[in-house]
């Protein structure tokens, strides 16, 4: 599995991308061995066959063809010996079932188990029950549906006449249909010969299983006669067949897909060709018959009769009738009146397909119907002009015919001269069409496009060129060509956001360049294969003379993209950037996360990871020092927190990098390292002797960033490793005025066996940092997503000042109220130590004005307070500005949402309302348990304090703030 990656719901439309997948399967190393059984493969159809042994042929054989490719993938066949299999798998082992004892041993139990039934529904004798079996199995011949057929045969025959049938039955299964078809023909009435016949014939070549009412309209049977006679009579005829057609639940089939064999072989005139165009011609006139505005939908049904199958099938069965097929003269108004017949058929075919994707437009013409469905005879007579007609996706036929692998059609196409360079709805060539069609595997007319002059740089909506998408699904022969025939490997994708596709703001880094608000551009398919980690397509450029160096217009080269994984500026939503053709897509395979693969696809997509760079390193031209535009070499841009980091490291350094290069920020690999907490790396820079202490643009050191994270294993190491330097730091403050304990407790990821670790290495927990606070009132007041009651806790019980007020006034407790749900734990401990509930800050803002401005209310919080009296001292008390804290919760659950806003760091913060509408709720409903919020009294107080409110505000806009 190595070295497979999936390409999104496409592989499971495409045989190729399975194929291929099954393939890496089986080649990885250490796997498990899998057997696979493709039964009857002489009963599948003759393009199924062909695509399935030529995978079999290529997949299993060196060029050679004399030894087997080492695979743990195994494949059992089984098929009648036709010629073209036999030969087709020749070169593999082959065993003959008839031949086989176990294949004896199994067919002489089925005929004591027929011959038992028969024996006790008709009442053989022993005598006959025992010649019975002896016929049965010197005749049967292998085959067990001889027997099963012959069995059949005899239901009906009185026991004294069975072994006299029997013996007359032929041998072989030919032989027994054509004593079969003889004796339906010797049976039947004459005048019933002809409509036999037809009946064969649209069983056999319909595409679809018929009901016995589509089959009496399509063959015109009984049409005078009522539906209820119409239907009896066909059956009647059915059964006279017999058994070489039977009518099982309503619908009418063969006996055996090998009687269609056996019918084109013996029977005149019943060839695939012929039998088409009857069936399309007989398609189109039902079409021609019914099909008006307003018809009852209800005809389309299959129990109504033969026009829902024609809707939808007179083009299939046009294009197998080859050149057979002509336009009737009694037809022709059907193809002309494209306002009348013709729209309403488009119609009627939409409404039956139900599938959107195949839906057809309103507009669409004749031409664009005989493109898709390969009807050369119609494309042959259409006239120059109407060939380059275009539907409502703005394909001209000869694109319909690519993507609907039509290559006949594409021949005649060619050759009236069309337009080679149209292009689609979504700036799609004809190149594109056929390098994104997994079906489409004709070389010789992807070189036929190039001559033509077809452009293979073109780029899609999507910025893609015919190319890539060939790069995408590993489909070698394909970009072969392509490179056959001069393609440039230098040439570059300048991706671009087209009409109606978002981009969204990536920033990476702290500050923004210019070039940040654009989307990465100037790659080439280098890139775009190390992006997505498609290690053999990356060897296979290199081996074509693909430059490694190759920079993209952010300085990026291959490398760089094959670490990272991602693409700078900002994102647009096109493939380079959705991860369709990416290894990592492997996931979306995942049903179960708790299931036994989830650790096989993660080992899969981290080693592929690993493979990728190794590729890209293999090239003796390749230079890993080149820095992209921001300052980063490739080192530089390692997701640290990824187990392959290391490994990735590694090789890098081997190949000739220098991990103390300093990145745009002055930031080594240490420092990196440290931030995402990788102990493997670490280890190993640090033993290595790199400075710990090392400072970066901001100021931070690789000790700074491990102190400010949740990596206990990596602070643990430093100390130990560095112990002559770090001693002196545990008490004391940096030049951020701050020691080891501050900076965690600011941190936004806050650890509490971080902070047990720091203060037993020496952290005085009530040094004040350099603005006179505490470890804990910096705990309280720095950005978490929630206080852990128990660092609180661990805090205090360390001799940290639960008292504590801030320069603005404010206590713990008000600071604890900034948090969702806030923790009433750690709010009652402070009120059980002293801090009053109503007390206030120096805007005169209690707990409760706090808790509204930051949208924290829930109902448990709002229940603690109530019970606590908080409620009753806090809900109405206005602050400085005579605002309440119902009066902040209200202007902020009914603000607008604000539009994207950028800090000095280039992140996006955007605010949403919802947590304040909650709140606001939750407040109201508070409110309302505990007063009787809609008294007069309480109207009053709330009108008093408004128009106070009111006096403050003109008396401010009077004198000025």
């Amino acid at each position: 599995m190595t070295r497979y990656k999936v390409q999104g719901k496409r592989l499971f439309t495409s045989f190729d991308g399975l194929w291929a997948v099954l393939m890496d399967i089986g080649r990885a190393s250490h796997g498990t061995e899998i057997y696979c059984i493709a039964d009857a493969l002489d009963e599948c159809d003759t393009e199924s066959q062909d695509m399935f042994l030529r995978q079999i042929h290529q997949s299993f054989k060196q060029a050679n063809e004399t030894i087997p490719v080492p695979c743990s993938v195994h494949f059992l066949i089984i098929s009648r010996p036709y010629p073209k299999i036999q030969n087709l798998l020749s070169i593999f082992r082959c065993v003959d079932l008839g031949s086989c004892k176990e294949i004896a041993d199994d067919l002489r139990a089925m005929i004591q188990d027929k011959v038992q039934d028969l024996a006790k529904r008709r009442k053989y004798p022993a005598s006959v029950r025992q010649k019975v079996s002896q016929i049965l199995e010197e005749k049967a011949d292998g085959t067990f549906l001889w027997v099963g057929i012959v069995c059949r045969q005899l239901d009906d025959v009185p026991s004294k006449d069975a072994v006299e049938k029997l013996r007359a039955q032929p041998q072989g299964l030919y032989r027994l249909y054509r004593a079969l078809l003889d004796a339906a023909f010797e049976d039947s009435d004459p005048h019933n010969d002809s409509k036999l016949k037809m009946l064969l014939m649209f069983v056999t070549f319909a595409l679809r299983r018929l009901t016995v009412a589509e089959i009496t309209e399509a063959c015109r049977l009984y049409l005078d006669e009522d539906i209820e006679t119409r239907l009896q009579f066909t059956q009647e005829i059915i059964d006279s067949s017999h058994s070489l057609i039977f009518t099982d639940k309503t619908y009418v089939r063969l006996l055996h897909r090998s009687v269609k064999d056996f019918l084109m072989t013996e029977m005149d005139g019943f060839t695939a060709v012929k039998s088409n165009h009857v069936l399309s011609n007989r398609s189109i006139e039902v079409i021609s018959q019914y099909c008006r505005p307003g018809l009852d939908r209800s005809a389309l049904e299959s129990t109504y009769g033969f026009l829902g199958y024609s809707v939808l099938h007179w083009p299939k069965h046009a294009s197998l009738a080859k050149t057979e097929f002509t336009i009737q003269k009694e037809h022709e108004n059907f193809f002309q009146n494209t306002l009348g017949t013709w729209r309403c058929w488009l119609d009627n075919y939409n409404h039956a397909q139900r599938r959107s994707w195949d839906f057809l437009g309103l507009d669409t013409s004749v031409i664009h119907v005989a493109a898709r469905w390969g009807i050369v005879p119609l494309i042959s007579t259409t006239h120059q002009k109407a060939l380059e007609v275009k539907d409502d996706h703005g394909q001209s036929p000869l694109l319909i015919a690519t993507k609907n692998t039509q290559i006949e059609a594409l021949r005649v196409l060619a050759e009236s001269d069309v337009r080679f360079d149209s292009l689609d709805n979504k700036h799609q060539n004809v190149l594109h069409i056929a390098c994104n069609n997994a079906r489409f595997n004709d070389c010789t007319m992807i070189k036929y496009f190039l001559d033509k002059g077809a452009s293979p740089y073109i780029c899609d909506e999507e910025n893609m060129t015919p190319f890539l998408y060939a790069l995408g699904d590993r489909r070698k022969e394909i970009f072969q060509t392509f490179i056959q025939n001069s393609f440039n490997l230098e040439s570059k994708v300048e991706r671009r956001s087209w009409p109606g596709r978002p981009t969204v703001s990536h920033f990476v880094y702290r500050a923004s360049k210019p070039q940040e608000l654009n989307i990465e551009s100037g790659l080439t398919a280098l890139h775009f294969s190390a992006l997505n980690g498609c290690t053999e397509m990356a060897a296979f450029l290199l081996g074509s003379g693909a430059n490694p160096n190759a920079r993209s217009d952010f300085g990026d080269t291959a490398l760089h993209l094959g670490i990272r994984r991602r693409l700078l500026g900002r994102k647009n939503d096109d493939v380079w950037e959705v991860g369709q053709y990416a290894v990592e897509s492997l996931r979306d395979l995942i049903d179960d996360h708790e299931g036994s693969e989830v650790s096989d696809i993660h080992r899969t997509i981290s080693d592929t990871r690993v493979h990728i760079v190794e590729t890209l390193l293999e090239s003796e031209s390749i230079n890993v020092n080149t820095a992209n535009n921001h300052g980063d070499y490739p080192q530089h841009v390692i997701d640290f927190h990824q187990p392959q980091a290391l490994s990735i490291l590694e090789k890098l350094i081997e190949k000739g990098a220098d991990a103390s290069q300093p990145n745009h920020a002055r930031q080594t690999c240490l420092h990196l390292a440290s931030q995402a907490g990788n102990l493997e790396v670490i280890r190993k820079l640090v033993e290595e002797g790199y400075d710990i202490m090392l400072e970066d643009s901001d100021g931070r050191s690789p000790f700074n960033y491990a102190v400010s994270s949740v990596y206990l294993d990596t602070l643990y190491f430093m100390s130990r490793a560095c112990d002559s330097v770090l001693p002196v730091t545990w008490n004391s403050l940096d030049h951020f005025g701050k020691s080891p304990l501050h900076h965690h407790v600011a941190s936004d990821l806050c650890s509490v066996e971080v902070v047990k670790f720091l203060i037993k290495l020496g952290c005085d927990v009530n040094l004040p940092d350099r603005d006179g606070k505490s470890a804990l009132s910096l705990y309280m007041s720095s950005f978490h997503l929630s206080i852990q009651s128990e660092i609180f806790h661990f805090l205090v019980q360390k001799g940290a000042d639960p008292l504590w007020i801030n320069e603005q006034g404010q206590k713990l407790a008000h600071l604890t109220m900034h948090y969702q749900g806030a923790d009433t734990a750690v709010l009652n401990y402070l009120f059980d130590v002293g801090v009053d509930p109503a007390t206030r800050d120096i805007d005169g803002k209690t707990l409760m004005h706090h808790g509204a401005i930051h949208g924290i209310f829930t109902e448990d919080l709002m229940n603690f307070l109530a019970c606590e009296g908080v409620l009753d001292v806090c809900a109405t008390t206005t602050d400085l500005v005579c605002k309440t804290p119902l009066d902040y919760a209200e202007e902020l659950a009914h603000r607008e949402l604000t539009r994207e806003v950028y800090d000095d760091d280039g992140w996006e913060e955007v605010y949403y309302h919802g947590r304040w509408e909650e709140s606001l709720k939750n407040l109201n409903a508070a409110l309302v348990s505990r007063y009787d919020y809609f008294s007069s009294d309480y109207r009053e107080s709330t009108a008093n304090l408004k128009q106070s409110r009111r006096s403050f505000e003109v008396i401010s806009l009077a004198f000025g703030p």
